[in-house]
């Protein structure tokens, strides 16, 4: 199923179908597993093998998601853990991919801003990104009808929800 809304300026055209994310995060954790383990970071993929479906754009959501697990690995350090899930959400119109790390957190002052183009939370040269990425994941999730949020989790580390349409 093609969505093809009324597409003006900065609008994103999105191929949707119906796609298993449990598979697909399986597949990003692999693409992704090397870069961890030479960094000593563990990735953990505990979706179990039954699929959980979302109409989106396949493309554009690896996009989201490998977004937001760069952010994991540049922010865990050697010894810490990266954890990549999906489940069924309370509202039983979404599902939810959770990305969570055990890095530093994200400062409490800098969380309104986190989303904004251009901004990011290290502002040395050193942390890399040009603070388009969180800005351009959250487009996407919009134009699926969805939401992003971010905490900082209670045992320390980020953890990012991207709520999908089933």
């Amino acid at each position: 199923m093609t969505d093809s809304p009324s597409r003006g300026a900065g609008e994103l055209h999105l191929q949707r179908k119906v796609t298993d994310l449990s598979g697909l995060l399986a597949d990003l954790a692999e693409l992704v597993r090397p870069e961890a383990e030479a960094r000593g970071i563990r990735l953990i993929n505990p979706n179990r093998p039954v699929p959980i479906e979302a109409d989106i754009d396949a493309k554009r959501v690896k996009q989201v998601i490998l977004n937001l697990l760069a952010n994991a690995l540049r922010h865990t350090p050697s010894g810490g853990d990266i954890s990549i899930r999906v489940s069924l959400a309370e509202d039983p119109a979404f599902v939810v991919v959770t990305v969570q790390d055990t890095g530093r957190g994200i400062p409490a002052d800098t969380m309104p801003y986190l989303f904004d183009r251009f901004y990011k939370v290290d502002k040395s040269e050193r942390s890399g990104g040009s603070g388009l990425g969180l800005a351009i994941a959250r487009q996407i999730v919009v134009a699926h009808g969805g939401r992003i949020e971010v905490r900082n989790h209670m045992h320390g580390g980020a953890e990012f929800d991207v709520h999908l349409p089933r």
